[in-house]
């Protein structure tokens, strides 16, 4: 009697355990993925530090080359959104047109829609800018 209860007890702890709940939860929301493509288009927003402000219209195509706004840059981005990319940035200042290596450190959220991050030029006064951009 004492072995058949403690068998019984046992099956159903063990279909108790077995039991796990649906890891497919509607609520939460679905992975996103990203790909090269998301970027192609118009985007605008600002780059900004302490000290100066540059107002961004760039267009990226389907290889990632970005240009506008006196910047030439080529963009790549993972699978979880992060965007990077090296080139570029021209611009005049006392009257001297320079051109300075830019570099991009990027996040696209997961709309699509927006990316923010780290705009960095060789140039004194234009390290470590943060930039948000929409897409048009």
């Amino acid at each position: 009697m004492k072995t058949r209860t403690l068998l019984i007890i046992i099956s159903f702890v063990m279909i108790f355990c077995s039991c796990k709940k649906d890891d497919n939860d509607s609520t939460s929301p679905p992975d996103v993925s990203y790909a090269l493509t998301d970027l192609v288009g118009t985007w605008t927003g600002v780059a900004e530090n302490s000290s100066n402000t540059i107002v961004l219209n760039l267009n990226v195509n389907s290889e990632g080359k970005v240009s506008g706004s006196g910047s030439s840059s080529q963009w790549s981005i993972d699978s979880k959104g992060k965007v990077t990319g090296g080139g570029s940035f021209g611009f005049t200042s006392g009257g001297n047109y320079i051109v300075a290596s830019a570099s991009w450190s990027l996040q696209l959220d997961s709309q699509k829609t927006s990316l923010s991050g780290n705009y960095d030029v060789a140039f004194s006064s234009l390290h470590n800018m943060t930039v948000i951009l929409s897409k048009e």
